[in-house]
């Protein structure tokens, strides 16, 4: 019995890791995908690449930290909702905002960075191509959930026009 246990903690074990690691490829490929979907779209040359890329990766990095935080206070926040007092929901609510701040000022500063290392006409083609590379992620991801089959606690939704377009990055 206990040869049993432990075969199964082993198995589940490398299933998780394996599951892991497909996630991290998908990131690392959606990471590949924007740093060449950013380059073209910006026409960078490997001069500005050079100094853009570091500020950028900087950037991205606190970005994400930041909303890391954003999303361990709310899943902080579901897990002790029906047991949360109005108080302790109105402070998760003033922290929501908090973050809204902190991530423009963070815009902000990096904004002026992105002007020290970049010409103005390529700044402007940076938040251009985030949008851009942004809205094509959103086609993927709907696409391929309108591939999988509905899940049992998600029904349906009638009220939703059906979309068949192919996500594709545009112009």
């Amino acid at each position: 019995m206990k040869q049993i246990t432990i075969i199964i903690a082993l198995l589940l074990s490398v299933s998780f890791m394996q599951a892991q690691n497909k996630k991290e490829e998908k990131l690392e490929k959606v990471r590949a995908q924007k740093i060449a979907f950013l380059t073209q779209k910006m026409n960078l040359s490997p001069d500005e690449a050079q100094v853009f890329w570091p500020v950028y990766n900087e950037f991205s990095t606190q970005k994400k930290e930041l909303n890391k935080k954003k999303r361990e206070a709310m899943v902080e926040l579901k897990q002790k909702w029906d047991t949360a007092t109005d108080a302790q929901k109105e402070a998760v609510a003033d922290q929501m905002i908090a973050f809204r701040m902190e991530e423009a000022k963070l815009d902000q500063s990096y904004h002026a960075q992105f002007k020290d290392v970049l010409p103005i006409d390529k700044v402007l083609k940076l938040y251009h191509a985030e949008l851009q590379f942004k809205n094509y992620l959103m086609k993927q991801i709907r696409s391929s959930s309108k591939e999988r089959a509905p899940r049992a606690d998600r029904p349906d939704r009638p009220d939703r026009p059906k979309r068949s377009d192919k996500a594709t990055p545009s112009n």
